[in-house]
């Protein structure tokens, strides 16, 4: 008990260290200026010009919504792929079934807007490869990442 607790409170401590560089290199680049990862400009125009988004540019609630829908849409049908095919897949120590269909899709959409309501045991129902990929991935992107992706995506908004 005492060492998880060291544990936990070592990662807690981890986590408030690491929110200040985060913080203030995330305030550097909403104000525009310099920051330890400029290097890697040439790749977002690049893919900014593949996908016809103007950086400077609002986007509209619309184009947003459309973002919103379609970016979770895609992270749905991600999610339904791996549970529907966990059998096939590489870290399956314990030669975990694929998922039925509704099954994989109950658990997708359970995942993607945070009901978390599982019709399985967590370690029979799921392979290491789908738990790590969607059970954490798909929540960190959910959570960490919206913010960036809705506001650039903006191809399909555009339609």
């Amino acid at each position: 008990m005492l060492i998880q607790s060291i544990v936990c409170l070592f990662l807690f401590l981890m986590a408030v260290l690491v929110t200040w560089p985060c913080g203030i290199y995330m305030s550097k680049v909403y104000k525009g200026g310099k920051s330890s990862l400029d290097f890697l400009q040439p790749v977002g125009k690049i893919i900014f010009k593949i996908c016809h988004i103007d950086p400077l540019e609002e986007m509209k609630w619309k184009q947003y919504v459309i973002s919103l829908v379609t970016i979770n849409l895609i992270w749905m049908i991600w999610g339904i792929i791996l549970l529907v095919y966990q059998g096939r897949l590489f870290l399956n120590p314990a030669g975990n079934p694929s998922m039925e269909l509704t099954l994989a899709t109950n658990s997708a959409i359970s995942f993607l807007t945070s009901i978390n309501l599982q019709h399985y045991a967590g370690e029979t129902g799921v392979n290491c490869f789908v738990a790590i990929v969607i059970l954490n991935d798909l929540l960190l992107f959910l959570y960490l990442i919206p913010g960036s992706i809705h506001e650039r995506f903006y191809l399909l908004s555009k339609l």
